[in-house]
């Protein structure tokens, strides 16, 4: 088996990360972390390994009995082949406004939600390395984790991987 590296090119929640509206810099393929913030929704890309404690909290609220997770990593071996890294790229402005749609159709769905916070890694991902980090606060585990369902659904949906040799 050879070795591969995967770039991956997430599309989640229909356009969540996409290839559009901003060029990449020389150094990175964003040129910062972008953050947004809409109600009890923050979504966040970042250069940086992700804080699967620090997104928890962001949805913690004394009102919430339930804080639901998924956590996306970087595997191994993708179409029988080896995988080492993923690449994440993003159109920081284009993906934190369809990453706010996506939460907002999850509310839809599920409007006891009280708290959605979904990040995203940029950049490079090594196997194990954390890609995506999603975590719904609500009263009842019901709905915090319909509403994390819901949001997983939508990304593995969008999601569009390629193998680069």
């Amino acid at each position: 088996m050879q070795l591969a590296t995967a770039v991956a090119v997430a599309a989640l929640c229909a356009g969540f990360i996409a290839r559009n509206r901003r060029r990449a810099s020389a150094t990175g393929l964003c040129d910062d972390d972008a953050l947004a913030r809409e109600d009890a929704t923050t979504v966040r890309l970042s250069h940086r390994p992700l804080d699967f404690g620090a997104v928890v909290d962001r949805v913690t609220s004394p009102s919430c009995g339930a804080v639901a997770t998924f956590v996306g990593t970087t595997r191994d071996v993708f179409n029988d082949r080896r995988v080492v890294s993923l690449e994440y790229e993003a159109y920081a402005s284009m993906a934190v406004k369809e990453m706010l749609a996506c939460a907002r159709r999850a509310r839809a769905a599920f409007p006891r939600v009280h708290g959605i916070a979904i990040e995203h890694k940029l950049g490079p991902c090594p196997v194990a390395e954390t890609s995506i980090v999603i975590a719904v606060a609500s009263p009842h585990r019901k709905d915090a984790l319909g509403a994390v369902g819901f949001l997983v659904r939508a990304a593995a949906l969008r999601q569009s991987t390629v193998a680069r040799r």
